[in-house]
């Protein structure tokens, strides 16, 4: 756990950015699936 400014930022940023390419990948598959029917 850290507790400086700098190291929180870039934890949370890091958390953001896996997030969004985590729902963008989800994204992808349900319309995939979407479109396979």
């Amino acid at each position: 756990m850290c507790h400086n400014l700098a190291c929180l930022t870039n934890g949370a940023i890091l958390t953001a950015t896996l997030a969004i390419k985590f729902k963008l990948s989800l994204n992808n598959k349900v319309n995939k699936l979407l479109a396979g029917r």
